[in-house]
């Protein structure tokens, strides 16, 4: 009896003995348990979120091995994602010190809300939840550690516009401009498109108005869509009635809608410049003409001639003045700006180019026919 006792002594002084019973270090409990079977998941409500969002965190744990040990000093923490996206900070301490026995069943603890509050270019967030140090009565009191991290994506919705005038100019007052305005959803397509889609999308125009939708949504859903890509164009017309610089300026509207919270999308400004000046004279109109293909012009052969013609509207007629002809022949200038003239002069000579209203002339050089050698007849010997 006396021994029994200082064996007791011994062990406490070692610190190898916490308790009496069947769960102290030096024995295994329950008898002939082999392994820890302590269990710790996290979960989230939800994986893709945006700035301001709610993330709502679950943690559950469970010691329900068939041949699990007992467990002691369980003591669950729990991180949410810093600045980061990062598990960061003090881990908060969600249960402290519990007895794990074979069988049991713990939680789900929570739920523990978040919101999403990161810097700016973070696109993952992190949350933890461990169990540091608790002991496994295995009879080696083995150390059980545990750390199990969620990730959530983050996005933010974007829209982009892109706007553009039928006229530029210089042109003479007054001017009616038709604008386009072409807008699509430019949030990552590699995300699910029912989550990233924009709707109720608008334009809306310092000058012009309202511009109205015209065509684009292409599966009918009345969503601007990522998958398939699409391009949502709206059209607006505007007659500028006096000489002056016309600058209008664009944005597209439209909203996000996730896990149940809408939020604004709005797109960087987008603008289109007009110069309409007064009734302008050739001296002082400054449109230019010269030519787009170089190929030689000669007498007697069917030519191709292109002019491009530089600060005018599509449409506007061009004139040829040929050598040895006095009727002038004319073109009209195509929406990229080219002229284009299919000619036999008769003559060479110097070819004269013009377009009304315009002081610069385009003078190309007609050189002569190709002379043709007549063939001599074959001479016969022998």
């Amino acid at each position: 009896m006396q021994r029994r006792t200082l064996l007791v002594a011994l062990g406490v002084a070692a610190g190898g003995l916490a308790t009496a019973g069947p769960a102290s270090a030096q024995a295994q409990y329950p008898a002939g348990c082999t392994t820890s079977g302590l269990h710790l998941d996290l979960v989230q409500d939800h994986s893709l979120v945006r700035i301001g969002d709610s993330i709502n965190y679950v943690i559950k744990s469970d010691n329900n091995d068939p041949d699990a040990c007992q467990v002691q000093g369980v003591n669950i923490y729990f991180q949410t994602p810093g600045a980061d996206g990062t598990p960061s900070g003090t881990p908060d301490l969600k249960l402290p010190g519990q007895t794990y026995d074979r069988g049991t069943v713990i939680g789900p603890l929570g739920p523990y809300a978040y919101t999403v509050a990161v810097n700016p270019g973070v696109n993952v967030l992190r949350a933890r939840a461990s169990v540091a140090n608790a002991v496994l009565q295995d009879g080696a009191n083995s150390p059980v550690n545990i750390n199990k991290e969620i990730s959530a994506r983050i996005f933010t919705p974007s829209i982009t516009i892109d706007k553009v005038g039928d006229k530029t100019g210089p042109l003479p007052a007054p001017q009616t401009v038709t604008y386009t305005f072409y807008v699509t959803n430019s949030s990552d397509a590699s995300l699910d498109p029912a989550a990233t889609a924009i709707s109720n999308v608008t334009v809306t125009d310092d000058k012009c108005g309202n511009p109205i939708y015209a065509s684009g949504d292409t599966n009918g859903n009345q969503k601007l869509d990522t998958v398939p890509a699409e391009k949502w164009a709206f059209q607006c017309s505007l007659t500028h009635p006096a000489p002056g610089t016309y600058t209008n300026t664009a944005v597209a509207n439209g909203q996000n809608v996730l896990n149940g919270r809408s939020v604004p999308v709005v797109s960087p400004p987008d603008n289109w410049t007009v110069v309409l000046g007064a009734a302008v004279t050739p001296a002082s109109l400054p449109c230019a003409l010269s030519r787009a293909s170089r190929a030689t012009v000669r007498a007697r052969q069917l030519n191709t001639i292109r002019i491009h013609v530089q600060n005018v509207t599509p449409g506007t007629t061009v004139s040829m003045k040929l050598p040895g002809v006095k009727k002038k022949l004319t073109a009209k200038v195509d929406k990229n700006g080219i002229a284009t003239f299919r000619v036999r002069p008769r003559k060479s000579g110097t070819a004269r180019i013009q377009a009304p209203n315009c002081s610069s002339v385009e003078r190309l050089s007609v050189k002569p026919a190709r002379q043709v050698q007549a063939q001599r007849p074959p001479r016969v010997t022998g």
